[in-house]
This record gives C-alpha cells, structure tokens and sequence, in this order.
C-alpha cells in the first residue's frame, strides 16, 4: 500500500464560529478502536452505511498511516460528508505518554502527520494515570489543535468521566460514555449521565467501539431515543464542535 500514487496532505472542513446555548446539552459521537486496523477494512464496515453522513460522528484517524496506506487515507478525505470529522488517534503512533522515555521528540516528530491530515483534536488514553506534565506538554507542543479528547472508558479510566480541563488554553474533555452493544443499554448510560450532572451547558462524548460493529441504524436510534428524553434539549455535534462550545464556556 505505501507504493500506490496517492497525495499526502489532506484538508477537511473545520468549524471555526460556533453559538452557546447556555441551557443546552451538547453530545458528540466519538467512534474510536485500539489499533490501526480499522482503517484497512473501512472502520469495519461502519464506514459503508448508505446512512453514513446523517447524523454528526467523529472517526478517529492515526496520521501515520499515510506512511504505508496514503491511498487508503485519500479515500477517507475523498468520500467523507460534512457530518464526518476526524480527530488524531494518538499522534504518531500508540503510546503510553506517562511511561515514554522522550514524549517531547514523539510529538514533535508527531506534529507533521497531524499537519498532513488536517487533524486539530487529538484523543488518547493514558492509562488510568492523571499526569498533569503529560497534558500540559501536549498542550504546549501540539499547539496546532484547538483541543483533546482525553480517555478510554470512563470506568477504565479516572472515575471523572465528563470532566473538562483546561491547560496552556487547550480544552480537554475526558471521555462521558461509553456506548454498549445494546441501544437501551447506550441510552440509560447516556441519561444516567445527564441525570447526574445537572449543570449546564453540558458537554458529552460517547465513545462508540468500532470493535463492537456499530452501524448508523445504532446511533440513529440512540440519538433518537435520547430526544425524546429531553425534548429540545440535545444538540448533536462533530468533535470541533464540541470541543469549541466547551472552550467557549469555560472562558
């Protein structure tokens, strides 16, 4: 794959101005995986959906595959709607920030592939350890993102799921929910949330395992359901989206 002609640098649509409703809850769908793998067999098929493009959903991107697939990351560019978003998964690569012997050379080196994927969010997990020296320094040198998605699920994680951070004026919104198989089982998670954060506005990432085949019958009727529970309530948006609306509120 790394032989076939293919372009390397690659632009997606941002949203860059974005409207506060200071009573509204805000959810973005975050569809992500452990590994690369996704990318070869279109998000394990998830891609495919002829629904794909009706409701907003961020697809996490490792940029290095441009290294060994570049053609197979210009299909992504060439065939996404406005609803799709991608984010960074990682920087260049998996890692465990808080145990890697030279993060700062990682994400320098990093920043050219997030540059070539038009990426300005990246996501990753750091294990269950709160290091705030981890944080600030990828705030610091990845100063081309607006923000981070921070976690893997939430009972995987910190116990603060939904939380937002702000460090070096970078916005990190730690990871809400974690969708399950099942959609009434997604949906309880999604209003046990809401019904403990009485805040707002509110912001909400769901993280959807590609590994659990999601399609878009699943998150249409996810997004449905949770509607119907707050009328008037719910703003779906892409990650930029997200991530610019907590921003907002925070300053």
């Amino acid at each position: 794959h790394s032989q076939i002609p293919a372009i390397k640098t690659y632009k997606q649509d941002h949203v860059t101005n974005v409207s506060l409703k200071p009573d509204k809850i805000y959810i973005a769908f975050a569809m992500s995986d452990l590994g690369l793998n996704t990318m070869q067999d279109r998000y394990y098929g998830a891609w495919d959906d002829p629904k794909r493009g009706s409701i907003p959903v961020s697809w996490w991107l490792d940029a290095i595959t441009i290294d060994f697939c570049p053609g197979i990351v210009q299909y992504y560019f060439e065939t996404k709607t406005k609803n799709d978003f991608f984010y960074g998964a990682h920087v260049a690569g998996r890692i465990r920030p808080s145990d890697f012997p030279d993060l700062e050379s990682y994400l320098e080196r990093g920043k050219k592939y997030l540059k070539a994927c038009d990426l300005n969010i990246v996501a990753f997990s750091n294990h269950g350890k709160y290091d705030e020296r981890v944080f600030k320094t990828y705030s610091k040198i990845l100063d081309n993102c607006i923000g981070f998605f921070y976690g893997w699920m939430p009972e995987y994680e910190l116990n603060k799921g939904g939380d937002i951070w702000v460090f070096n004026d970078k916005v990190w919104i730690v990871t809400a929910v974690g969708a399950e198989k099942d959609v009434q089982k997604t949906v309880q998670k999604i209003s046990s949330f809401i019904e403990e954060h009485k805040e707002r506005p509110l912001f909400i990432t769901v993280l959807v395992v590609l590994g659990n085949y999601p399609d878009f019958t699943f998150l249409e009727q996810v997004k449905k359901e949770v509607d119907e529970l707050y009328p008037n309530q719910i703003k779906w948006v892409r990650g930029d989206e997200l991530v610019l609306l907590a921003k907002k509120a925070k300053q």
